[in-house]
């Protein structure tokens, strides 16, 4: 099943209209909750609807509730410069008060150089975070995800391989993926955690009420050029969003006049 494609002249258009249609629910659900990325993609529409919030175009946002879509694995002791619960802190939550807000828990008391592989005691406290935080997910449900594809057609962190992950789970990140990520290491995918902590294709598919697909740049041409006029498989785990309905992709200009026309078929 395609999703709806709506088009937008540029990432300040595509922020306005994904930050309004968050503003929307929360309006007319005061306790919504909400499936958010951490990422570039989604950084201008975080700041637009913190403009929306100071203006008092949301409402009350006390009774809201979010989940982060995944998180690094990383030591406890170690400084990473890109802690997800930090970054949404200072993009988002430090501004607009949330009741909760839930991130997969991927702290260890290890070095670093212990983490390159995964202990079966790492593994152990890491599958009893994944059933904590699947739990979670469940119990509460999803009104409105947001997600945008990774350059090698991920969702979240779960990465194209062999087969699907329904529940939370641990995945070691994609040589494309951290070589994406180097981006906020000084360009030394090295430096990018090994490890991850992801939903997994329950949380992040099928249980949120509503998606919003997003894309902004012109790396995701071919992901989703791949999730939606190719087979639904987990080589490309963006393509089964095709399996449900109540999707919307939003994408620039650039990214429309990039993808294959047949996208766009009536």
């Amino acid at each position: 099943m395609m999703p709806e494609i709506k088009v937008f002249k540029d990432t300040a258009a595509l922020a306005d209209y994904v930050a309004n249609q968050m503003a929307e629910l929360i309006k007319r659900k005061p306790n919504a909750t909400l499936t958010l990325p951490t990422g570039s993609t989604i950084m201008a529409i975080y700041r637009q609807f913190v403009e929306l919030y100071r203006k008092g175009l949301v409402g009350p946002t006390n009774n809201v509730i979010s989940f982060n879509l995944d998180a690094y694995v990383y030591p406890l002791r170690v400084p990473l410069p890109q802690d997800y619960p930090e970054v949404m802190h200072e993009a988002l939550l430090q501004h607009v008060p949330f009741l909760r807000s839930y991130f997969p828990d991927g702290k260890l008391p290890w070095s670093l150089e212990e983490m390159n592989e995964l202990s079966p005691e790492a593994h152990q406290l890491l599958d009893a975070a994944c059933q904590h935080y699947h739990n979670l997910c469940s119990s509460f449900g999803s009104d409105l995800a947001i997600v945008p594809p990774g350059t090698n057609g991920h969702f979240a962190f779960h990465e194209p391989g062999p087969e699907w992950h329904p529940e939370t789970y641990v995945q070691e990140l994609a040589p494309a993926t951290r070589a994406a990520h180097a981006i906020h290491y000084g360009g030394d995918e090295e430096k990018v955690p090994r490890w991850s902590i992801t939903m997994g294709t329950s949380e992040a598919v099928f249980i949120p009420e509503r998606v919003i697909l997003i894309a902004n740049d012109m790396s995701k041409v071919a992901p989703l050029a791949a999730a939606f006029t190719g087979e639904v498989t987990p080589a490309c785990p963006f393509s089964l969003y095709q399996e449900r309905d109540n999707v919307q992709l939003c994408i620039t200009e650039d990214i429309a006049a990039a993808l294959p026309s047949s996208m766009f078929a009536a």
